[in-house]
């Protein structure tokens, strides 16, 4: 079983729970797992793993530095770079011998054949021999073959400068040979042992190049500050860095290593230079890594962004290739988005633009029109309106009360609220302020007409609110202004549809329903005659406790002439199944 925290185990006791037998625990805490993965995605050839396998067998009690020291003479021997006589290695090439004269190595291992279809078979071993949980402290996953190609796959100036500034045992560097002077290319990588691989990958195929001072041991978003052309890499994920290593001037807060790897990088290419990584999908839209998207929008151009799924054994997460340059006149450009090998859609930045956390948007070709439609139309919001937090009582346990007393009044929590209304309140309180954490002014309780919705949602549920309702804090109050062109029960109908849940979904894309959210929903101002219409349904909806509410969405999908493929669309989104 992996390793579980202790609080996570007393967490279990409470309530009762085995933790062995729980789901998650095949994944908890993999910084201290210690399996072996078998790493499919880098394979050259599938017919290997057992002759790989077996090394890797021999291998696992001795040292690994020295282990792969022996690996590295052994592939250099066989490549015909150097002589291993009586326990002595000789070299005609003079980097090469500079290169190995430091190795230390176990005699008998260098006597072990490497298979020689393999692209990198050193590497290959070495990432068989490191345990998932120092491969997942360092963020440290080696790249498929695929999509090195992929990265790689463009049209280069030969004299152009590559770099890899987190090279591991090379594949992006090995891949630059097909394009790039080889006395142009550069690695860095902070692990000396993939170091070692790397140069001895790029000997072997340029064997009087001194790589030696190419590929270096060296923290690269610290010490280095040459231009380069081209920075392609797959920089560590998931791995948080001390105070100490951050970059003087850096804009990131988040300290999460990939992001300064793309800052530095960024910093460090030419005027017609560009950047390509591979990197978790969770930097387009997550937002803690609202900083670095920052700073690639405001001062770079986006060229293109490919979703690779899941491709790295033991790493859940999807993965994304995203191009950036430097080249950037204005903000009226659009990126190229690959979805799948069929998909390339053309997404214009002003979608990120205007989204408050600046979300990088994989909508399809469907998505995009649905939003465009739905912008379009935009001609109110709700800036004007009044929000309030429900009471934050400090110690729920003690004040809600589930039984009925005269000096108690019913509350309203987020488990009540449901589209247009909400159902029986199931706690109740007493209402003296000067009892609670924090309590909004009375008038929001007050109001004849309020608007509670839920705060942590990741769709918009709005119910409307006549009996002055109080409002725990796990929902949240808005007052729409006097004389709003939208009456009640059509704004409720609007925040509640199918179709403004499509975009909050897609574009605002969080679990919290906040504020600043709402305020710039693009709400449309319909005729009278729709609004009649949509008023008596939402009445009836409300009046006679209803849950079928086909017949409101229809009149607004009418109103926005979608097509069928885009309400299928919005209802696999909001419902994950077409309904």
């Amino acid at each position: 079983m992996a390793k579980i925290s202790n609080a996570t185990k007393r967490n279990f006791a409470k309530l009762n729970k085995n933790i062995e037998k729980h789901k998650f625990v095949s994944r908890a805490n993999k910084h201290d797992s210690c399996k072996n993965i078998i790493p499919f995605e880098y394979y050259t050839n599938s017919n290997n793993i057992e002759k790989i396998l077996k090394i890797v067998d021999k291998l696992k009690n001795k040292d690994i530095n020295k282990s792969i020291n022996s690996l590295i003479i052994s592939l250099l021997i066989d490549k015909g770079l150097i002589n291993f006589y009586n326990n002595q290695i000789v070299s005609n090439y003079p980097f090469v011998k500079i290169f190995i004269e430091k190795l230390d190595f176990y005699n008998d291992i260098v006597k072990i054949k490497l298979p020689i279809d393999e692209k990198d078979p050193i590497g290959l071993i070495y990432q068989h021999l490191i345990k998932e949980g120092e491969k997942n402290k360092k963020g440290s996953y080696y790249t498929p073959r695929k999509i090195v190609e992929d990265l790689l796959n463009n049209t280069y100036n030969y004299n152009e400068t590559f770099c890899d500034p987190c090279c591991g045992t090379g594949s992006f560097l090995i891949e630059a040979l097909k394009y790039f002077n080889p006395n142009n290319i550069y690695g860095f990588d902070i692990d000396n042992i993939a170091v070692n691989i790397t140069k001895t990958n790029l000997f072997i195929k340029f064997p009087n190049i001194d790589f030696n001072k190419k590929i270096q041991n060296i923290n690269f978003f610290i010490y280095y500050d040459q231009k380069f052309d081209c920075i392609i890499t797959n920089p560590p994920w998931g791995s948080l860095i001390n105070n100490s290593e951050i970059p003087l001037f850096s804009c990131i807060n988040s300290k999460e290593s990939f992001s300064y790897f793309i800052e530095h990088s960024l910093n460090l290419i030419t005027e017609k230079g560009f950047i390509n990584f591979l990197l978790p999908i969770s930097i387009l839209n997550v937002k803690v890594h609202k900083d670095i998207r920052d700073f690639i929008i405001s001062n770079y151009k986006i060229e293109e962004i490919k979703i690779w799924e899941k491709c790295f054994k033991g790493v859940l997460t999807d993965v994304i290739s995203i191009k950036i340059s430097k080249n950037k006149l204005n903000n009226n450009y659009s990126y190229t988005l690959y979805k799948n090998d069929k998909d390339k859609i053309t997404c214009p930045i002003k979608n990120v633009l205007k989204n408050r956390n600046h979300n990088i948007l994989l909508l399809d070709n469907i998505e995009l029109s649905i939003i465009n439609k739905i912008e379009n139309k935009a001609k109110l919001n709700l800036k004007k309106a009044k929000y309030a937090l429900g009471i934050v009582t400090g110690n729920n346990k003690k004040l809600l009360k589930n039984v009925i007393s005269p000096n108690l009044q019913p509350i309203i929590t987020g488990k009540e609220i449901s589209k247009y209304y909400p159902s029986k309140s199931k706690y109740f309180i007493e209402y003296k302020r000067e009892n609670f954490q924090q309590v909004c002014p009375d008038y929001f309780f007050q109001e004849k007409t309020k608007f509670i919705y839920k705060f942590i949602s990741r769709k918009l549920v709005f119910s409307l609110d006549e009996n002055k309702m109080l409002v725990l804090n796990s929902a949240n109050i808005m007052l729409i202004p006097n004389k709003y062109p939208l009456n009640k029960y059509v704004l409720l109908a609007l925040l509640n549809s199918d179709l403004m849940n499509f975009y909050f979904i897609k574009v605002i894309n969080q679990i919290k329903v906040l504020k600043e959210d709402i305020q710039n929903l693009p709400l449309p101002f319909l005729p009278n005659q729709l609004q009649t219409q949509l008023s008596n349904l939402v009445i009836d909806v409300i009046e006679n406790k209803k849950h079928i509410f086909e017949n409101i969405e229809n009149i607004i999908f009418d109103y926005y002439e979608l097509t069928k493929k885009e309400k299928n669309k919005i209802k696999e989104t909001v419902y994950g199944t077409i309904k």
